[in-house]
């Protein structure tokens, strides 16, 4: 057979006279010398002949596969199929999976309307949490920082996270958001690849040796998109592909999930240059871990991750029941967020399962569509232990080995086990001898060990927290599952006898919810005096059950409610208890450190405090009551008027009194949540103490009744001086003044309530000589009386010159001085006269605005006296102020809102967390 004859002559003559012309011209430049140019001719000539040797004898292999690779290609392109596909991704995978839950909503949400970027973190395999409702803790990145990565290209990864997490919805908006990008999307570009591992195993089990490509191209033929013939498998070769695996966990045998991971591996080997992500919880990984992957674990809610999420899941609703998106559907959708996020802050539960993305679904669901929380939460608790024990699962079409209600009807007995033994763990023996009975009833195959690792594995509800140690995952579990089991094995008269133990209530409170809370609620009050925590769990009853006797209700409601205002002191006392413990039980969650109240302290709570401390000799009730005890019918009204200090003192004086971890302050700023008219509440600030709500409705003294209340006093003074001065000599200024002296006491007598009206009569009918002899020593400007006597009250007066005076009355009249907080405004009082008295004995013609006008210079010290008449005006319109509230004419405003901080900790932290809507 002959030799091929070259096919391309002309371009082999062509290249060597190129070479050969380049080669002349660089030796006649000198840029090489003439042997050089010749030895390269011979070298050129040689390669262009074999070259053309060897492009003859490959060059119908290389047009072979070039023109097979246009051909796909045109093929592909003509064909649209990646178009198409990306399209089917995300019409396939856009809705939100609430398959599984006993609620649901009406409308089929889609992903990207309520999802909230989760974060992940890197963690050992052995170290990531089972537990579904585990603190947050460790740094937050979102999945796409380590998808792009430059330093973490070539890293494969295996996700894990509890029940509920999220770890499915977290892969599909992966996939939702390359799809819609064309694959596409903050750095990463790769085609997505979607999954479900149970679909597939026993495939895989069937076929081991088969590769992705078969099943990609198998699951893509059964949602009916059938891709061209090895269109995946193009794909994955050209390592464009971000392949994800979802569920490891919940291929059920443990066989066949181990056959399953190792076939995972191979792929991870031999489609190296894809990028490949599994999913699973931490048990199903851990028996079986991958090679060569970075292992992230997915984190818990936020708080701002939980409240972002309520507010995309009510907004869409909304948008769906309207079919449209205005500022009405807002507004709807953030008054239902604005609820719910209220109601779970106000639980002292919801807020610790809200860190769980499907158990927050569940809550947003039970609260929209069923009945308001928490009230009803033990239907939320029903449907969760329902969705954990296997509802869900089932609803994918997972085989199980006991359905949820067997589960639960053997872990309730060992609910009720460990409340009845007050124990949140419980050893392996222990639980196994608990549940050995129950479930034989359900299954006499398993064993009580098998079981606990069953559930403990598959649900999350029941975890090991040590070496052969058990408890829940939450009490809340514990005592819902309590509960329960005291209903369907009427365990009811057992539970009447707990009412006085704390560590019962919440169960007894689930279990009314479940039933009829007559005889819990009887057993309650029975006694003549049931006490402040039988009385409070009373009421607490009352709000959740399910149904109770009408009388009986009325009768604990009357001894509260009726009981606030009643005249025998220790039944008063009981009821204010009861009220006062039931605010501390309902604060609302800021923070794990912070709770916050959402209302103010009201007048019967406080006369708490103002009774232990009148027993002590210290009055603080508010300046303008008339006596020691709130006035008829305001018992559950807010107490108002309260000085700054003696807010702060109640702070200290509940924290004593409830001892513990926690302690009670006011708070640190203003929370937006506050909607009272007339009436705000006392609050630290940078600033110094101040009143927060709403300014508007505050009472305020204005310059126009201010001026008139001074010329009426002006007019009375310059009266009584001339009916002396016509009576005696006019420079006898002793009389004068003790008149006026006499004018000022008198309006002091009036102020002050009945509890120091006897000592101020003392004072005026056996020392009223030693008094007038002070106030003349300091009307006249004696300067080591004033030093004496008012040191401490011109230092309070020049703090707090530059406050508002409305919101500063407690500092203006709350001075440390030797006389009590009474006689001191009558000294203020008469200060203040005294210099309207000089003032106007310059000229007794002058009009009402001049004099006032001279009377109001900034800084206009006078000669001696170390207070300036503007310190006295302001302490006038204090005295003022507290007249007209004592009259009617002006309401009270400031009142007591408490937080409680768990000791260590500092109330600005909260401000810097996600407090109020």
């Amino acid at each position: 057979m002959t030799e091929p004859r070259s096919r391309f002559p002309v371009l082999t003559i062509f290249l060597g006279l190129s070479g050969w012309t380049a080669l002349f011209f660089s030796s006649h430049s000198k840029l090489i010398s003439a042997t050089v140019a010749t030895i390269g001719g011979v070298f050129w000539t040689a390669l262009v002949g074999i070259t053309s040797k060897i492009w003859a004898r490959v060059e119908k292999t290389v047009v072979e596969l070039a023109g097979d690779a246009l051909d796909i290609y045109i093929r592909d392109f003509a064909s649209g199929y990646r178009k198409r596909y990306l399209k089917h991704l995300q019409q396939r995978h856009r809705t939100f999976d609430v398959k599984g839950l006993s609620t649901q909503g009406i409308y089929a949400l889609e992903i990207e309307q309520v999802y909230v970027e989760l974060t992940v973190d890197p963690t050992l395999a052995e170290k990531a949490s089972r537990n579904p409702i585990a603190k947050t803790t460790g740094g937050r990145h979102d999945i796409w920082t380590f998808l792009s990565s430059p330093q973490m290209t070539r890293q494969d990864f295996a996700v894990l996270g509890p029940p509920g997490s999220g770890k499915t919805t977290l892969l599909k908006h992966i996939a939702l958001m390359l799809a819609a990008n064309q694959g596409q999307f903050r750095g990463v570009k790769r085609l997505p690849i979607l999954i479900f591992i149970r679909d597939h195993a026993a495939a895989i089990a069937a076929k081991p040796k088969q590769t992705i490509s078969h099943i990609v191209t198998d699951a893509a033929e059964r949602m009916g998109i059938t891709a061209p013939a090895g269109w995946f498998g193009r794909e994955l070769a050209r390592g464009r592909c971000l392949v994800m695996l979802d569920g490891l966990d919940e291929v059920a045998d443990a066989s066949l999930r181990k056959t399953v991971a190792d076939w995972v591996e191979i792929q991870l080997q031999k489609f190296g240059t894809n990028r490949f992500m599994v999913s699973s919880r931490p048990f199903g990984y851990k028996s079986n871990p991958l090679n060569r992957v970075t292992v992230l674990e997915v984190r818990p809610f936020n708080s701002e991750q939980s409240e972002r999420f309520i507010k995309n899941w009510y907004l869409a609703n909304e948008m769906m029941s309207s079919r449209k998106n205005d500022e009405g559907v807002h507004i709807a959708a953030q008054e239902g967020a604005s609820d719910l996020l209220k109601r779970i802050r106000a639980s002292p539960n919801l807020p610790e399962l809200a860190v769980n993305p499907l158990l927050l679904t569940m809550i947003a669901n039970v609260h929209r569509w069923r009945s308001s929380l928490p009230g009803r939460r033990v239907e939320l608790y029903a449907e969760i232990c329902e969705a954990f024990l296997g509802k869900r699962q089932q609803a994918r079409g997972m085989e199980l080995d006991l359905t949820p209600a067997k589960k639960k009807r053997v872990l309730q007995p060992l609910a009720f086990h460990m409340m009845r033994a007050e124990k949140r763990e419980l050893t392996l023996a222990e639980a196994s001898e608990a549940i050995r009975i129950p479930l034989k009833l359900v299954n006499s195959a398993l064993s009580a060990e098998e079981f606990l690792r069953m559930v403990e594995n598959s649900s999350g509800l029941l975890l090991e927290r040590e070496n052969g140690v058990y408890s829940f995952a939450h009490l809340t579990f514990q005592e819902y599952l309590a509960a329960s089991h005291v209903v369907e094995d009427k365990f009811e008269k057992e539970l009447a006898d707990q009412v006085a133990l704390p560590w019962w209530h919440e169960t007894i409170r689930l279990y009314v919810a479940l039933g009829d809370a007559t005889r819990i609620v009887e057993a309650c009050v029975t006694d003549r005096e049931p006490g402040v925590v039988k009385l409070t769990l009373a009421m607490e009853c009352l709000d959740e059950a399910l149904t109770v006797l009408p009388d009986l209700r009325n009768r604990v409601e009357s001894m509260v409610v009726s009981g606030l205002e009643d005249l025998s002191q220790e039944r008063a006392r009981l009821a204010a208890e009861t009220m006062l413990n039931l605010r501390l039980r309902r604060l609302s969650r800021i923070t794990d450190h912070h709770h916050v109240d959402g209302g103010l302290i009201s007048c019967a709570e406080y006369q708490l405090f103002i009774d232990e401390n009148l027993a002590a000799g210290d009055y603080c009730q508010p300046d303008h009551w008339s006596k020691t005890r709130f006035p008829t019918g305001s018992a559950r009204q807010p107490v108002l008027g309260v000085r700054s200090s003696d807010a702060l003192k109640f702070c200290r004086w509940l924290s004593n009194r409830q001892g513990g971890e926690w302690t009670y302050e006011i708070p640190d700023r203003n929370f937006s949540d506050w909607t009272s008219e007339g009436a705000g509440y006392w609050a630290n600030t940078p600033h110094g103490t101040m009143v927060y709500g709403n300014p508007g409705t505050f009472s305020k003294i204005t310059p126009a009744i201010l001026q008139s209340r001074l010329a009426e006093d002006r007019r009375a003074i310059a009266a009584y001086s001339r009916t002396i001065a016509a009576e005696s000599r006019k420079d006898d200024l002793a009389k004068a003044l003790a008149r006026i002296l006499e004018i000022a006491l008198g309006r002091a007598r009036y102020l002050t309530p009945a509890a120091f009206g006897q000592d101020l009569i003392d004072a005026l009918n056996y020392n009223l000589a030693g008094i007038l002899t002070s106030i003349l020593e300091c009307l006249q400007f004696d300067f080591e009386y004033t030093r004496r006597l008012n040191q401490q009250l011109c230092q309070a007066l020049a703090r707090s010159l530059d406050r508002d005076p409305t919101c500063a009355l407690d500092q203006d009249l709350g001075f440390t001085i030797d006389l009590n907080r009474h006689q001191a405004r009558a000294i203020i009082r008469c200060l203040l006269l005294g210099q309207i008295l000089r003032s106007q004995t310059d000229s007794n013609d002058d009009g009402e605005e001049r004099w006032y006008s001279r009377l109001l210079p900034s800084r206009n010290k006078t000669p001696q006296n170390n207070l300036t008449i503007p310190e006295l005006l302001r302490l006038y319109s204090a005295l003022v102020i507290l007249e007209d509230r004592i009259g009617g004419k002006l309401p009270a405003f400031e009142g007591i809102r408490i937080v409680k901080v768990r000791r260590g900790t500092e109330m600005n932290d909260a401000s810097t967390a996600e407090a109020s809507s």
